[in-house]
């Protein structure tokens, strides 16, 4: 018996181990101020079990680097913590902004928060361009944006939020939590969810008759 994360509960609970195997594979690691790399064995150690309080299935992923003294580095991966892909967002029209959508989407599940927000930053300022024509900076059009209706007060709120930490990731090297990014990934997603929705009702308006 063992101690897992259970998403159900969101804890960590006592649960049955179903199922275990491990992964062995070369990496290539660099230390800062040396342009010599070394090479260590990293081990993916998969674990299925089942919460003994909920009776929920759960998958957990623990990556090792295994260096010649032993391990030298683990990362415990949750899957509670991985963005999912929205069926709808294959309905975007626009391919540039599915793919952006997508590559922030890795962004976040490889743990590169700075990455992220630098993707998400692009994503929206692409958006913005297109609805708005390339004119001014950032700031001016997120609020002509709120100004013509097009952004709601807290869509404003969050995407300032996001040229701001997109200046402080580029220029000072801050580092978002990821629970962070997830909160602002709620916006996007709701004003690209809204574009979809939108498009279908014009595409419904389309086909009724006219009087």
């Amino acid at each position: 018996m063992d101690k897992f994360w259970c998403s159900s509960c969101k804890q960590e609970t006592k649960q049955n181990s179903d199922y275990k195997d491990h992964i062995f594979e070369p990496i290539e690691i660099f230390h800062r101020g040396s342009s010599e790399s070394a090479w260590v064995i990293g081990c993916k150690k998969i674990f299925i079990s089942t919460c003994l309080g909920c009776d929920t299935k759960n998958l957990n992923i623990l990556n090792e680097h295994l260096g010649p003294n032993g391990p030298v580095g683990t990362e415990k991966r949750d899957p509670n913590e991985k963005i999912i892909l929205k069926k709808w967002i294959f309905e975007l029209e626009d391919e540039n902004i599915f793919e952006l959508l997508v590559e922030v989407y890795n962004s976040i599940n490889n743990n590169l928060n700075r990455l992220s927000v630098m993707g998400i930053r692009s994503l929206i300022d692409y958006y913005l361009n297109n609805v708005l024509g390339d004119n001014g900076g950032f700031a001016q059009k997120l609020t002509t944006a709120k100004d013509e209706n097009i952004l709601s007060d807290q869509q404003y709120n969050i995407l300032s939020l996001v040229v701001e930490a997109g200046h402080s990731v580029t220029h000072r090297g801050h580092v978002l939590d990821k629970k962070d990014i997830f909160e602002i990934m709620n916006v996007i997603e709701s004003i690209f969810y809204q574009e979809v929705s939108l498009g279908k009702l014009k595409k419904i308006k389309s086909r009724i008759p006219k009087r």
